[in-house]
């Protein structure tokens, strides 16, 4: 008899008790989610509170520590409010986020355009590989100091076009 594939599991956090075992989660799942909206209930604040995005932050960092890719961040309830939608999801991606959960087919394409680099995004990264610090070191691109870490993320970013 041949044993069946294991299907990727994603952990959907939710809850205080979900933060605080979020490192353990990431070590059993394929990828970690953040339920927002229940966290916020949870503690009794807005689901947009500082304390939220504090807290989402340890997704972040439970995925990286495990290898797994970046968390999905939660959902934005306003299905017709596109500014809000973009704004939510461009944070997401600052904040760490890997992608973002949605709740209508209509916000997957403004969620896709939010994580892809801006135009602006990728011509810095493109001056930033041009520069041509491949021996390694320190050189200049722009009038700012470039160094290895800028050149990663410079490479990152073009990946992700």
């Amino acid at each position: 008899m041949r044993s069946r594939a294991r299907a990727p599991v994603i952990a959907l956090v939710e809850t205080a008790v979900g933060i605080a075992a979020a490192r353990e989660l990431a070590g059993s799942a394929a990828r970690l989610a953040l339920g927002d909206q229940d966290l916020a209930l949870d503690f009794g604040v807005a689901p947009r509170s500082t304390l939220v995005r504090v807290l989402a932050a340890e997704l972040v960092l439970a995925s990286r520590l495990a290898g797994l890719p970046p968390p999905l961040d939660g959902v934005t309830p306003e299905i017709d409010d596109a500014h809000r939608l973009i704004s939510d999801a461009t944070a997401s991606r600052e904040g760490g986020f890997g992608g973002k959960l949605c709740i209508h087919p209509r916000q997957v394409p403004l969620v896709e355009q939010a994580f892809r680099p801006s135009e602006r995004e990728i011509a810095w990264a493109q001056s930033i590989v041009a520069a041509g610090l491949e021996g390694g070191g320190v050189t200049a691109a722009g009038g700012a100091m470039v160094d290895r870490p800028l050149l990663e993320r410079a490479r990152l970013i073009l990946r992700e076009i």
